[in-house]
């Protein structure tokens, strides 16, 4: 895909990710884990 569409994907996957987890305390463990799953996102799709 190109990049214009990637970086939507990525972002419209982080949104949908957040939206999951809006009841959750946002402590280090979840901060890193969004933050690793972000790396995931965006350059392994």
């Amino acid at each position: 895909m190109n990049v214009d569409t990637k970086v939507t994907y990525n972002m419209h996957a982080l949104n949908a990710y957040n939206a999951l987890n809006v009841t959750t305390q946002e402590d280090n463990t979840n901060i890193l884990l969004k933050l690793f799953l972000y790396i995931v996102l965006r350059y392994f799709i």
